[in-house]
């Protein structure tokens, strides 16, 4: 989906609200007909969603809100008639997912709903980006995969043939955010430099530098090969 990095995700619960189709905003300005395309589009299909959740940073969900009150997204939202919400979801440094505001059709106790379902909503999106054929490769009996650092694996993964999409390299260095607060919990001191071992993954380095960096508000470590 241009501009946005769409996935399903169902909450393990009892719940009558369970299955979501999330649409990940990456950090900055973005086309107000791709986000009603990739609305409507979600909404499509036999069974529709219960809801549609856009994901943005804390900073830029006032302005996802706004652009609601645009004719094409006013439109877009009508498509949800009766039945299935619309709403807003932000991030924040640490990667966690937090209800903002709810557009069309309010479900009672979403917000709480989505509290600590971060983790679920991320391996959901993760298993999405990566179920692209040729993506994950298994070595043969008795094989190991060596990796530029000399670490050996019996699983490599072709990041070039997932990593297509700015979309999909933005939802990975989403994905990261967590991994780096925790870092900063036990370290205490922000990065120094990033290292990559593939030259498959760099994008996604400079991707999660600019994320980090805007929302720790610190300067731009440097990006290195290991």
């Amino acid at each position: 989906m241009n501009g946005f990095f769409a996935f399903d995700w169902a909450l393990e619960s009892s719940s009558p609200v369970q299955n979501f189709h999330f649409l990940f905003k990456p950090p900055g300005t973005f086309n107000v007909a791709n986000l009603a395309d990739a609305i409507e589009a979600g909404l499509q299909g036999i069974n529709p969603p219960d809801v549609v959740a856009i994901i943005c940073e804390a900073a830029e969900a006032v302005s996802v809100k706004q652009a609601f009150e645009k004719p094409l997204l006013v439109q877009a939202a009508s498509r949800t008639s009766n039945k299935v919400c619309l709403c807003i979801c932000s991030f924040n440094h640490g990667g966690t997912v937090t209800l903002v505001d709810e557009v069309t059709n309010p479900v009672a106790g979403l917000g709480r709903l989505l509290r600590g379902q971060a983790p679920a909503i991320r391996n959901a999106g993760l298993k999405r980006l990566f179920s692209a054929k040729h993506v994950s490769v298994v070595a043969p009996p008795g094989f190991t995969f060596v990796k530029p650092s000399q670490k050996r694996s019996t699983h490599f993964l072709r990041a070039e043939e997932a990593l297509t999409e700015v979309e999909g390299v933005q939802f990975l260095a989403f994905s990261l955010l967590e991994k780096l607060r925790n870092r900063s919990l036990k370290v205490g001191a922000q990065l120094d430099v990033i290292f990559v071992d593939t030259m498959g993954i760099a994008a996604v380095a400079y991707a999660l530098r600019e994320m980090y960096c805007a929302l720790y508000e610190v300067p731009k470590p440097p990006i290195h090969p290991r």
